[in-house]
């Protein structure tokens, strides 16, 4: 999980979320243009796809790998508080 910066036409942060499974294989998970890099902005986003996994019967992540930004961090276990947090060196 990380942010693209300033790189899009509304110069605002994109959120990459991607996943690997039991096998290996990865995949994409989800896309979030969010208005800042605060707590806030990530907790919206990933309350957003956390519904997604619930209604489509998905288990939530077991280990989540970020960078050091510690809003990322702080909503990852804020919405996710039972999965293992990584950062990313």
């Amino acid at each position: 999980m990380d942010c693209i910066y300033k790189t899009n036409k509304y110069q605002m942060p994109m959120l990459d979320i991607n996943g690997i499974t039991a096998t290996g294989s990865t995949f994409f998970a989800a896309v979030a243009f969010i208005h800042n890099e605060q707590q806030p902005s990530y907790d919206f986003a990933l309350t957003s796809l956390h519904g997604v996994y619930e209604q489509l019967g998905f288990e939530p992540p077991y280990t989540i790998l970020t960078d050091k930004e510690k809003a990322l961090i702080n909503a990852c276990k804020s919405v996710f508080p039972d999965a293992y947090t990584m950062i990313c060196l």
